[in-house]
């Protein structure tokens, strides 16, 4: 009889040690398809409820269907026997403390087998991110991602409970970036995860299950407060007093008068919709912080595509990035509504009033520009143009410097009758 391998089976290296705990660790693993997953090992152990434990982290979300705000887990494997071989393996990316919890165990847990869960990986967890210098809330790019945390959260533990499933240990050690901070949060940790039965059940919340410190305040019998001066001291630098509205909303004395179910907490975050950010210029580091701006400068086409509106030009600096799906309709005393600088850039699918390019071999593609003196403006060399269409261009459609060579191609106009490209000294 011949057995199907299991997801371990598939592993060509283990890649990074990714965390641990009293359960076991957790391993960046490459499988033979050139995938990438995160696997948990979690100790052999004789202690019945443990396994229940594990079992249900392994199997209870698996059927859902997959959301951003949730960790999927993809297979598991129970009572899997480690040959020496995998074991070395797999312990050289551990430390030797982890390595030691399991030659302390005793051989008849050992044979027990281990309990394997793979899934999808993941970036950092939120509790070193609160820790991490560069999310000081004086940024307002981390004020921005503290809010869509907290977007990420709830809609996450919606989706779980529209399911009939209640999380019971939620706390920063359990939620998890997509990469190394990379939004969106994704919650994780099944463990403690209950079905809630068809009858109000208070041994569900009132148990004592979970982390102590995140376990909820009656619980363990301690005080509850109703001022929120008590729990947030200072308003939020963005969303104000609807920070202490939300936290005081759901830790009320009286269970009766918080919020009683995500719907009641959706209903006090819509209100951060008006959030405006007082800052007339933003320098985007990278493609987050541009995306946790961009709703505040933009009117609201996402999907196929984003329009920028803004009295500026839109500025991008840096080396090998992708932009792409976004209008840039600034006012019409602007030359240039885009102006990229750096080199490797791939431009697609942008409408622009005008784009000055100063850099080499980028590539700028499914190009619409409209209503400018110079279409566009090369400054560089090896740049590859193609698929542009023009339309109401005064002066000229492309623009480039006498000493450069750039390919140019697939270019249509409308309404133009100028020049279709000339060169000027720099």
């Amino acid at each position: 009889m011949t057995t199907v391998p299991d997801f371990l089976e598939t592993v060509s290296t283990y890649k990074s040690y990714l965390g641990h705990g009293s359960f076991g660790f957790v391993l960046l693993a490459e499988h033979n398809d050139k995938t990438s997953s995160a696997i948990k090992f979690i100790y052999p152990t004789d202690d019945a409820k443990k396994n229940v434990q594990h079992q249900r982290e392994a199997t209870l979300t698996k059927p859902l269907r997959r959301h951003e705000n949730l960790v999927t887990v993809k297979n598991s494997v129970f009572q899997k026997t480690l040959n020496p071989s995998q074991l070395n393996d797999i312990f050289s990316h551990c430390s030797h403390t982890t390595e030691a919890t399991w030659k302390d165990l005793p051989t008849k847990i050992q044979n027990l087998g281990w309990t394997c869960i793979q899934m999808a990986p993941c970036g950092k967890n939120l509790s070193r991110w609160l820790d991490d210098p560069d999310s000081n809330i004086t940024s307002v790019f981390v004020q921005l991602k503290q809010i869509q945390i907290i977007h990420g959260l709830v809609s996450g533990l919606r989706f779980l409970h529209s399911n009939k499933i209640i999380h019971r240990d939620l706390k920063p050690g359990n939620v998890m970036f997509t990469k190394e901070y990379q939004l969106p949060i994704k919650i994780g940790d099944f463990g403690q995860c209950r079905m809630v039965p068809g009858h109000e059940d208070h041994t569900f919340t009132k148990s004592g299950i979970g982390t102590r410190q995140y376990t909820a305040p009656e619980v363990l019998d301690r005080r509850v407060y109703d001022e929120s001066a008590e729990l947030v001291k200072d308003d939020h630098p963005l969303i104000g007093k609807i920070a202490k509205q939300l936290v005081t909303s759901l830790t009320k004395k009286k269970v009766e008068e918080r919020c009683q179910n995500m719907g009641d907490v959706e209903k006090i975050i819509s209100n951060w919709e008006s959030v405006q950010i007082t800052e007339k210029e933003l320098h985007c580091r990278n493609g987050e912080d541009l995306m946790l701006c961009l709703p505040f400068i933009t009117y609201a086409l996402w999907g196929k595509e984003c329009v920028i509106k803004s009295p500026n030009s839109f500025r991008i600096f840096g080396n090998g990035c992708s932009i792409s799906n976004l209008c840039i309709s600034p006012t019409p005393s602007l030359d240039f509504s885009l102006l990229i600088s750096g080199s490797g850039y791939t431009v697609e699918n942008i409408t622009s009033r005008g784009i000055n390019l100063r850099g080499d071999k980028c590539t700028l593609a499914n190009i619409y520009v409209t209503k400018a003196n110079i279409g566009i403006k090369i400054s560089g060399n090896g740049n590859n143009i193609r698929s542009v269409k023009f339309e109401n261009i005064a002066n000229t459609l492309i623009e480039q410097d006498n000493y450069t060579q750039n390919s140019i191609s697939d270019i249509t106009q409308l309404n133009c009758g100028v020049p279709f490209v000339t060169r000027k000294n720099y």
